[in-house]
């Protein structure tokens, strides 16, 4: 690996940046969880005031009764409200949270930054890329809004199967580990793996295509999907 960069570390945050596994269709956006809608039971509400009144003409019903039954639909409404607006705000909570990745970086001059870890989610970035960050306000994370120089760093993942032993997991990392490859564990199974201009890049693709095609693992390439997008 080439010399670090020295500087003040700080944390960055990479806009749009989607957590997602390889080899499966991939939306442009994250799916939302189907929001519950207040409507049925204002419905149903609506109906039973209705039914109440059509009934009145028929038979003889005490308002005691009306007011009861009015006021248990209005309940119900409102408690069917409550907890679909809740439920909404739950899910714009989950969508943020999956829209940023935190990256360590150095500190340079202008609003530039030097990346010093391979990003486990975002796509585009490398390990000693110099990018440019911006915080919206003090106290801020700097996000960062494009790569300004490349390193020539390559980034893949890779996902184990799920059952591997640890042991084997850590024997077939290891045994893919050559001069300027360098492994990050994202979990167990889950590793981000960052090769250097000067690594045999031909190589560590062939190592893990033999073993995905023999069912040991799963890998994707991690280049830029959209422009200053970062994500899928």
């Amino acid at each position: 690996m080439d010399e670090e960069p020295r500087g003040e570390v700080v944390s960055l945050l990479t806009a749009r940046t989607h957590a997602y596994k390889p080899h499966v269709q991939l939306p442009s956006e994250p799916e939302r969880t189907p929001t519950p809608s207040a409507l049925p039971v204002f419905t149903l509400m609506g109906a039973i005031m209705v039914g109440s009144a059509v009934l009145g003409f028929f038979v003889t019903i005490p308002p005691s009764a009306v007011c009861i039954v009015t006021a248990v639909a209005i309940g119900l409404g409102l408690v069917w409200q409550f907890y679909s607006e809740f439920k909404a705000a739950q899910t714009v909570d989950t969508v943020k949270a999956t829209q940023f990745e935190g990256l360590w970086a150095v500190q340079a001059p202008e609003n530039r930054y030097v990346i010093v870890e391979a990003p486990l989610f975002a796509y585009g970035i490398n390990m000693l890329d110099v990018v440019v960050a911006h915080a919206e306000d003090k106290g801020f994370a700097p996000v960062i809004l494009s790569v300004d120089e490349p390193s020539g760093y390559r980034t893949l993942r890779v996902f184990f199967d799920g059952d591997t032993a640890l042991d084997h997991v850590a024997a077939r990392v290891e045994s893919m580990t050559s001069p300027g490859v360098e492994w990050r564990e994202g979990d167990t199974h889950f590793y981000a793996v960052s090769a250097s201009p000067d690594a045999d890049f031909l190589s560590l693709i062939h190592a893990l295509s033999t073993r995905q095609e023999s069912g040991q693992l799963v890998f994707e390439t991690c280049e830029e999907r959209h422009p200053d997008r970062f994500g899928i």
